[in-house]
């Protein structure tokens, strides 16, 4: 938690101990209201408010850890003339807010309709939104479109 905040821009020692002493963990800072946060001597709202966001990033990092999440597959790796097809465009569709670039180097799972799995995992970002490159084993059929894949 120290190392964390420290990153953060205007966190010196000398608070970021003060924030150690009172809150214990990132639960409690989330939980703290952000005039509790303002109690401590050099937080303003400005800080506050950067304390809050980066405990529900922190926090969203550990629900997300070893819990399964759903996304879908959106399209194939490929130009005009060329297409991948074992590396797809994934999109998230969990209603919590996931930071997906803290997934790349999961598995993935795609099922087919028979049952059978097809393993991958994910490599890394695609585009400025929060879609990701996966790249599978095998090639994926054109009926994996539109699918949902498992993400461990």
């Amino acid at each position: 938690m120290k190392k964390e905040i420290k990153k953060m821009k205007g966190f010196g020692d000398s608070k970021v101990n003060d924030i150690i002493k009172r809150f214990k963990s990132w639960e409690d800072i989330l939980e703290a209201s952000e005039d509790e946060l303002q109690e401590i001597k050099g937080i303003g709202n400005k800080k506050a408010k950067q304390l809050k966001n980066k405990a529900s990033e922190i926090i969203g990092e550990y629900k997300v850890k070893g819990k399964t999440v759903e996304a879908i597959i959106l399209n194939f790796k490929g130009g005009t003339k060329t297409q991948k097809n074992n590396e797809v465009i994934v999109e998230f569709v969990s209603n919590k807010k996931i930071n997906p670039r803290q997934l790349i180097g999961d598995d993935v799972i795609w099922k087919t309709p028979s049952g059978k799995t097809i393993k991958g995992n994910l490599i890394y970002p695609h585009g400025k939104k929060d879609k990701l490159l996966a790249r599978f084993e095998k090639s994926l059929p054109g009926q994996a479109l539109g699918t949902s894949i498992e993400i461990k």
